[in-house]
């Protein structure tokens, strides 16, 4: 998946081992104290094989496939009857954050999905992060259900889906 709706030209890949620090780098720069753990991105790296319950994607610029800007981290999950997607983590770097790397990033987890069969993709979002709620809403998610002092500081937790079938 590639865009040309910005300044720079990128791509959304499998994230490879070589990619470890920088998106450690790239999710430290969103998420501070907060960030993933290196030792946890190493783990959902080596866990990309041929039949991978987690996947990790990067955006990169073309030509520049090394220099990561953004990543997303998403899972295959089994309700009953039904698969879908759940995006666990959608980071961009600061310096490219004006370049709509989130939108593909969000889209190729749909591609994939749906290239999956999963009926849909979902995503936990904090009520009070009215940004992502936004980002989220105006990429065709719907809020499913509110989970009330869902976090450790009492913040509620909205569920948000975006149906597929």
């Amino acid at each position: 998946m590639s865009t040309e709706n910005s300044a720079i030209q990128y791509s959304v890949r499998p994230a490879r081992a070589l990619d470890l620090d920088q998106l450690r780098q790239v999710n430290v720069e969103c998420f501070g104290k907060s960030a993933v753990p290196l030792s946890q991105v190493k783990w959902l790296l080596e866990g990309q094989g041929d039949n991978p319950s987690f996947f990790v994607r990067v955006a990169t610029e073309t030509g520049k496939p090394d220099q990561v800007l953004g990543t997303v981290v998403w899972k295959l999950k089994q309700d009953q009857d039904s698969r879908y997607a759940e995006i666990l983590d959608l980071a961009v770097g600061k310096n490219f954050r004006d370049e709509k790397v989130e939108y593909s990033l969000v889209e190729s987890v749909v591609k994939e999905a749906s290239e999956r069969d999963c009926i849909g993709v979902v995503v936990n979002v904090p009520q009070a992060n009215i940004q992502a709620t936004a980002f989220y809403l105006h990429n065709v998610f719907q809020i499913q259900h509110t989970v009330q002092k869902y976090y450790d500081d009492g913040t509620p937790m909205d569920v948000m889906v975006r149906r597929l079938k």
